[in-house]
């Protein structure tokens, strides 16, 4: 089995190959920055730790992470804790903890419906998003060793969705502020005996805000 170290530098390469892929047929927003100024020490006094990290934010919202527990265990993600503030109204709070799964998803498949969960039902966090123009954020994390699970949250009413999705968040369209996934599925063609040749290939799903698909591109086709 890999470490997380290593799952986590084989998805930031699968990831960044995937955006090379879908250049060529859509432009998508970059880095929202950190250029928002955030009065980090009152934050602290409000219960923000120390070790939290800013991990993404723009002129609406920010929101950190923190590992409060690193995890024992090799193959087991840490415990991490997500805070949000809010830069238009100045509130703060922590939005959820991670849980441990009871189940491994050894595969996860793309698809076109998003589930409806609860905060609870997040198990890992490597990475965490503003949606831009939304008081929404994308959350990515791995608990299987294998998918990343993605989940799209709404901060004002702790509405979560799980996307449809294995390989996590590439990036946002730029005008529509559209969220954009990439996904591998198991390969389809076949060889001249009829056996299926194996193998994967990119998938790529556009939601909106709302977290429906209003777009796929699968290249196998």
């Amino acid at each position: 089995m890999i470490s997380i170290k290593q799952l986590t530098t084989w998805h930031s390469m699968r990831r960044a190959t995937m955006l090379v892929l879908f250049l060529l047929t859509v432009s998508v927003m970059p880095s929202q920055g950190q250029d928002t100024v955030l009065p980090i020490d009152s934050l602290h006094k409000a219960g923000l730790p120390k070790t939290a990290e800013l991990a993404d934010s723009n002129y609406r919202l920010a929101v950190f992470t923190n590992i409060d527990k690193k995890s024992s265990e090799e193959f087991e993600p840490d415990l991490v804790s997500v805070y949000i503030f809010d830069v238009e109204t100045k509130a703060f709070r922590k939005l959820f903890t991670t849980t441990k799964s009871d189940e491994v998803a050894w595969y996860f498949p793309h698809g076109s419906e998003s589930m409806p969960c609860q905060l609870k039902d997040i198990h890992a966090v490597y990475t965490a998003h503003v949606v831009p123009y939304e008081k929404k954020i994308v959350i990515d994390g791995c608990f299987d060793m294998r998918n990343i699970f993605s989940y799209l949250i709404d901060v004002d009413t702790n509405e979560v969705k799980h996307l449809p999705t294995n390989c996590g968040l590439i990036g946002f369209t730029p005008e529509e502020g559209y969220i954009v996934m990439g996904s591998y599925a198991y390969n389809n063609a076949v060889d001249e005996e009829g056996e299926i040749i194996g193998g994967r290939h990119t998938v790529m799903s556009v939601f909106n805000v709302d977290g429906e698909c209003i777009k796929m591109i699968d290249f196998e086709e």
